[in-house]
């Protein structure tokens, strides 16, 4: 039996628009990954950490963390800071921090679709690079999305604006629980007298059941000089605890004046606490007349004096070599 035309007709229809429609909705996206609608964002209080700018290679050893614990997650975030390198010869001769990232993230209900970290600071000439990305991260229920730095770029994503590295990775087969860990290299690009602020941010996407969520975690890495090297710079201080104080290097001497008056009792503690900070220290009272010294071969030094005038007396914690000996103290006043 033949067809008609109009049987014809209808029969090509009938194939071409589905077939249409198919191609219409694989290119507007329908077949492949759309964004996610973010219902919530939740930004955790921002954990802040600083450490006077070494003046040498010194072991740091301190972790920085963020913890975020609600009924629908748990996150840690955590920063383990482990040294400084001055000058270091594999980045140029610039000064670099050096710190291994970790990220651990559990849903009680649902699961993590992404984890995105980003270091942002404010200053052009620094970089952070991800130490041997492919290779170093290390991944449970997650893929790489992708990352970039100032060498590389892996993906279709590129750095914007301030940013100096990031990694994008998405959950794989919607776990409940995720981990990264990374080592990245911080290089500051300055002279000695600049003060740095990187900001590192996770941000966590997550499914509650119901609907997705993002989680803001920020912790803020803070390094400065200090301009307390000399007698008329001296940093006024009163009784208590001052700590993560450096000396040696380029800053070979720390000043700190207290008001003292005649006949009052002051007793000065200083440790060493990182690093080898060969040093002495020195009571001098307002006249600058040295009253009093610890120069013992120890890591630990005391002055106990009774101030025989008034006005501000000083304090000197002197580093005994230029090109060695650096190292962190923390130094305890009382009178």
């Amino acid at each position: 039996m033949s067809l008609n035309r109009r049987q014809i007709l209808i029969g090509v229809f009938l194939v071409v628009v589905p077939c249409g429609l198919f191609f219409s909705f694989w290119l507007s996206g329908l077949f492949n990954e759309s964004p996610l609608v973010i219902a919530d964002v939740v930004a955790a209080d921002t954990v802040r950490w600083t450490l006077e700018r070494p003046g040498g290679d010194v072991d740091i050893s301190e972790n920085v963390e963020n913890t975020f614990v609600n009924a629908e997650i748990s996150s840690v975030f955590n920063l383990s800071l482990y040294k400084y390198s001055e000058s270091a010869g594999d980045y140029g001769s610039q000064d670099v921090f050096r710190m291994k990232v970790n990220v651990s993230a559990r849903t009680l209900k649902g699961f993590v679709a992404s984890v995105y970290v980003v270091f942002n600071e404010n200053y052009e000439s620094s970089f952070v690079v991800w130490w041997q990305a492919l290779y170093e991260f290390k991944l449970q229920n997650l893929s790489i999305d992708g990352y970039a730095y100032v060498f590389r770029q892996y993906g279709e994503e590129y750095l914007k604006e301030d940013e100096k590295a990031f990694a994008r990775l998405k959950g794989v087969n919607d776990p409940e629980g995720v981990s990264f860990q990374a080592f990245a290299e911080w290089a500051l690009c300055s002279p000695e007298n600049r003060t740095h602020e990187m900001n590192v941010t996770l941000e966590l996407t997550y499914f509650n059941g119901t609907a997705y969520k993002k989680l803001v975690q920020p912790v803020q890495l803070g390094t400065f000089p200090d301009d307390n090297n000399t007698p008329e710079t001296a940093e006024e201080i009163l009784n208590g605890k001052y700590t993560r104080k450096c000396v040696g290097g380029y800053d070979a001497k720390d000043y700190y004046k207290i008001y003292l008056t005649s006949g009052q009792k002051i007793d000065i503690s200083v440790n060493a606490t990182l690093g080898l900070p060969y040093y002495n220290l020195y009571l001098y009272d307002a006249e600058s007349n040295q009253k009093a010294s610890s120069q013992t071969n120890s890591r630990h030094k005391t002055i106990t004096f009774v101030a025989d005038s008034a006005g501000f007396w000083l304090i000197e914690i002197r580093s005994l070599y230029s090109d060695a000996g650096y190292g962190f103290y923390s130094m305890e006043v009382n009178s």
